[in-house]
């Protein structure tokens, strides 16, 4: 029995295997290895200044919020910025007087609106201003943590300060 001799054919749809198989790996090395290295800017970050309303707090709690104390998301304990004012108003009751149908507007006794003006640093996204993780936008709820207070209030005012 005598040896026989096999012949590699290389032909040119090999050629064309190896070519896609090359491009494929390049395409994917450059995609997950060189790309995402020049892609890391710095989020712009701007400093703000917001005011959050907290309805119908009883006139004996009014006193317990202090400007400089860190304001702090209550549900997430994400730190919100620092109080740079606060203040109060009466708080009003609307109804309706049963007698003539008509809207009245009374005080409401005992119980006053705070509004806590606080200020922080926070990077803008398209949706919102991100305050440590909190995304921040006018109608926001906001769940406040203090040392002496905590409730719940809305974002009323938001303004960019520098």
């Amino acid at each position: 029995m005598g040896a026989k001799n096999k012949t590699v054919h290389f032909n040119i749809m090999d050629l064309l295997i190896i070519l896609v198989v090359l491009a494929a790996g390049a395409l994917l090395l450059y995609v997950f290895v060189f790309s995402a290295k020049g892609e890391t800017s710095t989020p712009d970050t701007r400093k703000i200044r917001y005011v959050v309303e907290i309805k119908n707090i009883r006139d004996e709690f009014i006193d317990n919020v202090t400007v400089g104390e860190n304001l702090t998301d209550a549900s997430k304990l994400y730190p919100l910025g620092t109080i740079v004012a606060y203040e109060s108003m009466p708080s009003t009751y609307t109804g309706t007087n049963k007698m003539d149908g008509t809207i009245t507007v009374g005080d409401y006794p005992e119980h006053s609106n705070m509004y806590i003006t606080v200020e922080a640093d926070a990077v803008i996204s398209p949706q919102a201003y991100n305050v440590n993780g909190f995304e921040l936008s006018v109608g926001t709820v906001i769940y406040v943590k203090l040392p002496n207070f905590t409730g719940t209030g809305y974002c009323i005012k938001l303004e960019e300060i520098e």
